[in-house]
């Protein structure tokens, strides 16, 4: 089991506390009442998941501006507040980052590989830093030239990663690209660097339709965490899409039947609108459905 979201549980309680920006991960330097939420949020996930996950999916917009320094600073913060979280606890570790712009639902943004590939190599090489940290996971990519882009400068850098895409309801990525012929392309072109692949922030009902399909790739895929909502993740704003489930047991059973049926899973959660109670449910039901 995965940490659940960061952004939208921040948001929820920001709402609650009165204070609009709780969910910036760049507040966090400030400390106080934004570090001590972060850390709760992160203890929460921590009770009942089995892979924890950093706060950094938004940071990248400091490099696109180039606050380079007060990225790393950033980034280093949010590892700090994780292992507070933890405590000592033996847990996986997976630093969270996102793709070159916020855009992330529209295909038509996407860099080039060559672009991504010179973008990438700074959040890469802060990762590199970082202690504990078994795997980057670029999270919420939609097409493969970018996932390209972030394969081999990955392999330049020897940071393990795995690159996680958005898909539709029939599976396929938001640029329209199959998924098997998307991960066949960046494997022949890295050397199958990446250690996996997996699908995120997407309807649920996409993911089964992405696994089927993918013919001699299904083994690639190795991780899944749609969203609580079966709605196109384009039609809400990254920061906005809080559609809560109205039972948290229903996408219990429709993970942990897909993860029975596909064994290659190594991990599995929820994408914006879960909290803590939805990744407590999900892993009661896909743990005991094994």
């Amino acid at each position: 089991m995965l940490f659940g979201p960061y952004g939208t549980v921040l948001e929820d309680r920001g709402r609650v506390l009165g204070i609009a920006d709780l969910h910036d991960p760049l507040k966090l330097l400030e400390g106080g009442v934004y570090r001590d939420e972060t850390i709760a949020t992160a203890r929460g996930y921590a009770a009942v998941a089995d892979v924890a996950t950093t706060n950094a999916y938004r940071l990248r917009t400091l490099l696109r501006s180039g606050d380079v320094q007060l990225y790393r600073e950033a980034v280093e913060a949010h590892h700090s507040a994780v292992l507070e979280a933890l405590n000592g606890q033996r847990k996986r570790l997976f630093h969270a980052v996102g793709g070159t712009f916020d855009g992330s639902y529209d295909p038509d943004n996407a860099p080039s590989a060559e672009e991504a590939k010179d973008f990438h190599a700074e959040q890469l090489a802060t990762a590199k830093g970082l202690l504990g940290i078994e795997v980057v996971l670029f999270e919420t990519i939609n097409t493969s030239r970018e996932a390209l882009g972030i394969a081999l400068a990955a392999r330049e850098s020897g940071v393990p990663v795995i690159l996680s895409f958005v898909i539709d309801k029939q599976g396929d990525l938001l640029s329209g690209e199959g998924l098997a012929d998307s991960i066949a392309r960046i494997d022949a072109a890295s050397g199958s660097y990446p250690i996996g692949y997996s699908l995120n922030c997407c309807p649920v009902e996409g993911i089964w339709p992405a696994i089927s399909e993918s013919n001699g790739q299904r083994g690639r895929i190795i991780g899944a965490y749609p969203n609580s909502s079966s709605a196109d993740p384009r039609t809400f704003d990254e920061s906005d899409g809080i559609i809560h489930l109205p039972d948290h047991n229903v996408r219990a059973a429709e993970l942990g039947s897909m993860a029975k049926a596909h064994r290659d899973l190594n991990f599995v959660g929820g994408c914006c609108g879960f909290d803590h109670a939805a990744v407590e449910a999900l892993s009661r039901g896909i743990k005991s459905d094994k």
